[in-house]
């Protein structure tokens, strides 16, 4: 069987987009292409683009302004026409099944999608919400996508647009998202989300957790991995991925390092954006490692830490938490969320209320206080992801997924 991922881009999301999964599919006979559209930085030969550019090319920048257009008009509806490029591609023309990733970034248009569905078998994985809704990727505490959108409250929230078009939006996407195909999801929490909307002729999401090649993760020694970084042995280190997205409550997490007194031998590790904790640096010893596609180093960051604090307030899976726990790093995080749900932080983890920023501090100073405590919920933590997110299980049950969309299809 041949398979299609299209997505943003290659590397980046490549944990959660396909890319990854392609050496493990082989092994059950699926042998997998990929095109992608603002990303692309694979070399392999099965990895190809959309629509031919080169980073920071007249090309891109005429793309990016169409894109940009479409978004400031707030008409997330419109042809793209770099979109209708993947019928003439030799890796949609043999494929048996098209999976599509991120693609509602400005990859693929409706008209395309829809395209796609009649014409070939289809997977759609919905990584977020943004197929529910009027513009934005994730609606946090905001209940008008609930009631069908428009009257928008935050049009500048992700993805941004410069026109209230969202009742629209909304009905397209409607009649868009109740086609033919299989919808997967990574948890139950999103697919309860997604079944509370009712909406007619919509698939019954399919629930298949994310796998992990935990070896990349469990093979790496940490005092190896603080010596490369520079983190004193002794050290209690806290790792955190430092990112301003709204959802991320990264903010949270700043003003809770605000509060806390100086604590001798506490390191800060941090992911991508750098010098957010500039300021505390008398206090903490802080290392930036800044952004990396390479799940070496991401391995590297996650045994080097004790401790991976992720306060999101909204996620549909939450990937880096499960990469932090198969390292044996426990994980403090908001209960009740889809990443409560893949930790079991009650078991294995930290579990906080509301990620506030004096509930962080409060935590934390408890979790230094018992760090034997920290240590068995770091095995607990390993054995919980080996028994779980095993890649060859995922591989095996999305590689029944493509058989039974493909028989489906076949069956119309």
């Amino acid at each position: 069987m041949r398979v299609l991922n299209v997505s943003s881009g290659d590397l980046i999301g490549s944990r959660f987009n396909g890319y990854d999964w392609h050496d493990n599919l082989l092994n059950f006979g699926v042998e997998t292409s990929m095109l992608v559209h603002w990303n692309h930085i694979s070399t392999f030969d099965w990895v190809d683009q959309l629509e031919n550019f080169n980073k920071g090319s007249r090309a891109e920048s005429a793309i990016r302004k169409r894109y940009q257009l479409n978004q400031y008009q707030g008409d997330e509806t419109a042809n793209l026409p770099w979109s209708s490029n993947i019928f003439n591609h030799p890796f949609y023309k043999s494929a048996d099944v098209i999976h599509l990733q991120i693609v509602h970034d400005g990859t693929l248009d409706f008209h395309t999608i829809g395209r796609i569905m009649k014409e070939k078998p289809t997977v759609w994985t919905w990584h977020d919400p943004w197929p529910l809704t009027g513009h934005c990727v994730y609606p946090m505490n905001c209940s008008r996508w609930e009631k069908g959108c428009g009257k928008c409250p935050d049009l500048v929230r992700p993805f941004r647009v410069g026109h209230d078009k969202t009742k629209e939006n909304r009905i397209s996407k409607e009649n868009l998202i109740a086609g033919k195909y299989s919808l997967h999801v990574s948890t139950n929490w999103f697919a309860d989300l997604i079944a509370a909307k009712e909406i007619t002729d919509l698939p019954k999401p399919i629930v298949i957790p994310f796998g992990i090649n935990s070896q990349q993760f469990t093979k790496i020694d940490k005092s190896q991995a603080r010596k490369k970084l520079g983190i004193p042995e002794k050290s209690f280190v806290i790792g955190i991925r430092a990112t301003f997205e709204k959802q991320k409550n990264y903010k949270s997490f700043l003003n809770a390092i605000d509060l806390m007194p100086k604590i001798e031998n506490m390191t800060i590790l941090t992911l991508q954006e750098i010098n957010t904790l500039a300021k505390n640096t008398s206090k903490f010893n802080v290392i930036d490692l800044g952004w990396t596609n390479d799940n070496l180093a991401l391995a590297e960051f996650f045994a080097a830490i004790d401790l991976f604090i992720m306060p999101s307030e909204y996620e549909t899976f939450g990937f880096m938490s499960i990469e932090a726990m198969s390292t044996g790093t426990p994980v403090l995080a908001i209960g009740g969320t889809a990443i409560d749900e893949i930790c079991d932080l009650k078991q294995n983890g930290y579990s906080l209320i509301d990620g506030s920023p004096a509930e962080i501090v409060k935590s934390l100073l408890q979790i230094l206080d018992n760090q034997k405590e920290l240590r068995v919920r770091g095995e607990k933590s390993q054995n919980h992801i080996k028994r779980n997110f095993d890649m060859n299980v995922f591989c095996k049950e999305l590689v029944e997924l493509y058989h039974s969309t493909k028989e489906d299809f076949d069956r119309r």
